[in-house]
């Protein structure tokens, strides 16, 4: 049936095509956007203005507004952005079809969309392929558009973290002290000619220790249902690749 239970609110998914997360709701298997509501619960409140970065097909943005927020999701791959769209429509989520990086730039690309299955239906190197892109700055897109700034972000786009974070500054988009959900992307990374993809530091990529040590953040590890503190060193090596930033002055 394609649905997905978000703790007894039952929402159809009928724009599914062969990733994995597609895979997942085809088979009823659990989905992140469901095992994390206490986490979403928690962060967010009613009617904070939440941005879901790399939207994907809404599964997440659902969460956001079923938690109470104000949902603004981005999807840069016109393809996933149709189903993101079509499948947010009835929890008056605002959707924009832009992706973040850097730089600002319209392209033709190959682009990681998350289209491929790890079961080899999909074979990775079928993947991605290429779509034509709109990149943006997220700072001046949000204030060309008039978007309020945010009280919750999400941000999951494949290691495009590594470069959209350098250009969020406290005085706009960190003004409210948002709390913010990280997917942090690590290893070796994959580029095409308009999609860098994770850059390290060494590249010039975001050094993600100014979270704490620059921008007054605590970082936490989800796991079981508790904030786990982070102390050590935050870097590209494989742990933490899940990261929930809350800011110092906020209680736990």
């Amino acid at each position: 049936m394609n649905i997905v239970n978000y703790n007894g609110i039952l929402v159809q998914f009928n724009h599914l095509d062969g990733g994995i997360l597609d895979r997942c709701i085809r088979t009823n298997y659990p989905i992140d956007a469901v095992t994390q509501l206490p986490l979403y619960q928690k962060l967010i409140k009613k009617d904070d203005i939440c941005y879901d970065i790399g939207s994907y097909i809404g599964t997440h943005s659902i969460a956001f507004a079923i938690s109470g927020g104000i949902v603004h999701a981005f999807e840069g791959s016109p393809k996933n952005y149709d189903r993101c769209e079509a499948h947010c429509q009835n929890f008056n989520i605002i959707t924009h079809k832009v992706a973040l990086h850097e730089i600002e730039k319209d392209c033709k690309t190959r682009f990681n969309d998350c289209n491929w299955d790890d079961c080899g239906n999909i074979p990775y190197s079928e993947a991605a392929p290429e779509q034509q892109i709109k990149y943006v700055i997220l700072e001046k897109f949000c204030e060309e558009n008039n978007i309020p700034w945010p009280n919750f972000i999400k941000m999951d786009i494949e290691g495009m973290e590594t470069l959209v974070l350098k250009g969020f500054s406290l005085n706009k988009i960190l003004s409210k002290k948002p709390n913010i959900y990280i997917e942090k992307h690590i290893g070796d990374p994959t580029r095409y000619s308009d999609y860098p993809s994770c850059v390290s530091i060494a590249e010039g990529g975001f050094d993600f220790n100014i979270i704490r040590d620059l921008w007054g953040y605590n970082v936490y590890k989800w796991n079981n249902n508790n904030l786990n503190l982070i102390k050590e060193s935050i870097d590209l090596n494989p742990v933490p690749e899940e990261m929930v930033c809350i800011h110092k002055d906020k209680a736990v």
